[in-house]
């Protein structure tokens, strides 16, 4: 049995849909598909439950499971340590798209220094890399601290805090709010913005700030990537909110960036890793300048 396919399905089973796993794992839904129905035949058993909505493991699934993620995660180890012998140590780090774009580009040499080879994984939201990391599809994360808790069934057993930044607001240089030297969330009642999807951390942290000044956030355009808001953005659509790494980076003649007069406004970033070891060896590299 291909080593492969024990991966296939815990990814599988942690998505709880063939679709979203095979984005994950760079699968065709087909080839997925029939290395779960391999897998199906090699054991003699059903290991999903299929729906339109999705897959969810049955009884002998969730048993297999709790069997070879463990097997899986040595298996990786043991792999690893023989790579590490005729070369740099690689290690797989899941980073949301601001991190991966703005902190772990200067940050890189560092880490080839120290004998690490890091290969990015980017996920748009600290769940997805929470997953990814419960999965064992990556090896370290860089998220937000609700996604480094990982349930007891797999416990992320080592993390420390890396730092902490304000979220800003980007507004075209024309909107009045783009002269103005801080903005407080007040401010942004019925304005049109345009933010990521309810999935994301800072969508979620926005909507909590706007409710706790009794209003709902008007919500204009939703889209997945960054560039693509700040392209919004640029075309007059309306506002956005960022980290402070994205806003240090604006590049546009036509966007402005201003800081967030509101104590919550600001996200905490941590490194997690499933192996002490791993967290360890990384965290010099990662820490900020």
């Amino acid at each position: 049995m291909h080593i492969e396919f024990i991966h296939s399905f815990l990814v599988t089973a942690e998505c709880g849909s063939i679709a979203r796993a095979s984005e994950k794992l760079s699968l065709t839904h087909p080839a997925l598909s029939k290395q779960l129905r391999s897998l199906e035949a090699y054991y003699g058993t059903l290991l999903f439950r299929r729906s339109p909505g999705g897959v969810e493991l049955t009884e002998a699934g969730r048993r297999l499971r709790e069997r070879v993620r463990p097997l899986y995660e040595e298996w990786q180890s043991i792999r690893q340590e023989l790579a590490d012998a005729n070369g740099p140590r690689r290690i797989r780090l899941g980073a949301l798209p601001s991190l991966a774009a703005h902190y772990l580009p200067p940050r890189m040499p560092g880490a080839e220094g120290l004998g690490l080879a890091i290969e990015p994984v980017v996920a748009p939201t600290s769940d997805e890399l929470r997953g990814l990391l419960q999965a064992g599809a990556v090896d370290a994360v860089l998220c937000e601290p609700s996604a480094a808790a990982l349930p007891p069934s797999r416990p992320a057993v080592w993390s420390a805090s890396l730092f902490e930044e304000p979220f800003c607001l980007v507004a075209h240089r024309e909107h009045l709010l783009a002269r103005e030297a801080s903005v407080g969330v007040a401010q942004l009642r019925d304005q049109p913005l345009v933010l990521h999807p309810p999935g994301c951390g800072i969508r979620r942290l926005f909507a909590g700030l706007c409710r706790a000044h009794g209003f709902e956030p008007t919500i204009k355009v939703e889209a997945n990537f960054g560039d693509f808001l700040l392209g919004y953005v640029a075309a007059g659509s309306g506002l956005t909110l960022v980290p402070r790494l994205v806003a240090e980076s604006l590049r546009h003649p036509d966007l402005v960036a201003v800081p967030i007069r509101e104590e919550g406004a600001k996200r905490q970033i941590v490194l997690a890793a499933a192996r002490r070891e791993t967290g360890r060896a990384l965290l010099p590299a990662l820490q900020p300048s």
